[in-house]
């Protein structure tokens, strides 16, 4: 820069082709395209050399480059574009089936679709991605005798972690009951070396508890467990590397969790007297002791519009996959991988209508996470109306077919997709794609708009609620059709997979991008 600068404009752009080149590269995408509008001369550069457009595409599809995989960058840029498109316009390679077990948990995480079986044998499936050069693969683990009762699990392939939920006999009287949370490999189901002493942590009840359920999330080093049911619902984080528990929240108003970076909790809140709202907290700063939620120092809190006289609070999930702290190891088979910082929270919020209470509604909210971050970061200790943070930088609709309470890995990076309204004989979803940069290059008239069959129009939500709820967030979409799929179908989506879940049938449809 020092050498440019002390020089004229003639004689910097006069300088050898390769020390121009060799700066270039260690730009980022918004240098790049700084440099671009300098002169012709950088222009040309940067819009003629593969390796400096490969960089900007990257950034634009929100993706990141995998140094180990060997291909050129042309070869890489090709593949980008390939894939971009194929999701753009939701026109996948090919499909494959994958029958249902007869066990009872599911997870699908970081390109993986892990079922049980009735004996405790845990199946798992790799999907295959061709836009990627990804292979399908699928392994077992065999159960271990020393967890009899499992009630959940979860996964995370990039640290090859299995975690295991282990309950007691809540039916044998004991002076207390214990929960275990086992820290296992994934390729082979032994204890995982980086786990903590003991490879696992546990939580004990008093009382026996056989209604209490569970809701795990890993996020690189850290484990969040939700339980709720006949308790009062409860957060716990630990740290599963080191065993130590970082967080203990409880509260009659919790309703669901979420992390969103490795200080900041997302919590979705009920309000007796007043609209729901999701809460941030930090809760790295609130210490390690268990903490009643009301006493909270650092939580912001984002409220929901107030309900209409008919309209009536029933329920909140929040969902966000991949994690925040995805610690990617990507295959060395593929040129590219999604960027783990960049991703969307998915609120369902469930409301009643009418006296009688048989109508019931599922609105969804997304929420992109870079912003909601910055209202946490901004927002402590403070109450904030609808109005103040949602209608610019959020969008909120009311899609047709209600959530599967089943069924919720709907999200992926800053993907989302659900059900739509079905014509005779087939099935239909909606893709929604929020990334932003891809939107800048397109005209006004381009972007995309929810149809009718998707969701309800807005006029509608009016009378579910007493105040405007119109977002302006941009997105695209794009609604696919199956005529051979059932209307009762569920949809789930990963980086490189949507799935059709057919329980009738008892398999899961892969489509393959």
């Amino acid at each position: 820069m020092l050498l440019i600068r002390n020089c004229s404009p003639h004689q910097a752009c006069s300088l050898p082709a390769e020390l121009y080149l060799r700066i270039l590269t260690y730009l980022d995408y918004r240098s790049l395209l700084k440099c671009a509008q300098v002169c012709t001369t950088f222009n040309e550069f940067v819009s003629n050399t593969t390796s400096l457009q490969y960089t900007i595409e990257l950034a634009v599809a929100g993706q990141l480059d995998n140094m180990d995989c060997p291909l050129a960058a042309s070869e890489k840029l090709t593949q980008l574009k390939k894939h971009q498109k194929a999701w753009r316009d939701v026109k996948w390679s090919r499909e494959y089936e994958i029958k249902m077990s007869d066990g009872d948990f599911w997870e699908l995480y970081g390109g993986v679709l892990g079922v049980s079986t009735a004996r405790n044998t845990f199946i798992f499936h790799c999907l295959a991605s061709d836009l990627r050069n990804i292979q399908e693969t699928t392994w077992e683990i065999e159960p271990d005798p020393k967890i009899p009762i499992i009630r959940d699990f979860t996964m995370d392939p990039s640290q090859d972690l299995f975690v295991i939920l282990e309950i007691p006999n809540w039916f044998i009287q004991q002076e207390h009951y214990n929960i275990h949370i086992h820290f296992r490999s994934l390729t082979n189901g032994k204890n995982h070396p980086k786990a903590c002493e003991g490879r696992k942590v546990t939580h004990r009840f008093d009382e026996s508890t056989p209604e209490v359920w569970f809701d795990m999330q890993v996020f690189g080093h850290l484990i969040l467990v939700f339980m709720a049911g006949a308790t009062c619902p409860e957060v716990f984080i630990w740290n599963w590397q080191t065993g130590d528990l970082l967080c203990n929240l409880y509260g009659d108003d919790i309703c669901t969790s979420a992390l969103l970076s490795d200080e900041w909790l997302v919590v979705g809140i009920t309000d007796e007297y007043g609209p729901p709202s999701i809460v941030t907290v930090n809760f790295l700063r609130e210490g390690t002791s268990r903490c009643q939620f009301d006493e909270l120092d650092t939580k912001g809190s984002f409220s929901y519009p107030s309900f209409a006289g008919k309209s009536w609070f029933n329920g909140i999930q929040i969902r966000c996959d991949p994690g925040p702290l995805w610690n990617l190891q990507p295959r060395p088979s593929s040129a590219f991988y999604t960027d783990p910082k960049e991703f969307v929270f998915v609120v369902s919020l469930g409301i009643g209508w009418g006296r009688s209470g048989r109508h019931t509604y599922n609105c969804t909210h997304i929420i992109s996470s870079s912003y909601l971050l910055s209202l946490a970061e901004s927002s402590a200790n403070e109450e904030r109306p609808w109005n103040t943070w949602a209608a610019k930088r959020t969008q909120f609709f009311l899609p047709r077919c209600i959530h599967s309470d089943v069924w919720v890995c709907f999200v992926s990076g800053k993907k989302h997709v659900f059900a739509a309204i079905p014509k005779a004989g087939q099935f239909s979803a909606v893709l929604v794609d929020i990334n932003q940069l891809p939107l800048r290059r397109m005209d006004e008239e381009k972007k995309s708009y929810l149809d009718d069959d998707a969701v309800k129009p807005k006029d509608f939500l009016r009378k579910l609620f007493d105040e405007p709820v119109e977002t302006s967030m941009s997105f695209m979409s794009n609604t696919m059709s199956l005529e051979d799929s059932h209307p009762h179908s569920e949809v789930l989506c990963s980086e490189d997979n949507i799935i059709i879940v057919d329980v009738l049938c008892g398999n899961y449809r892969v489509l393959v991008f």
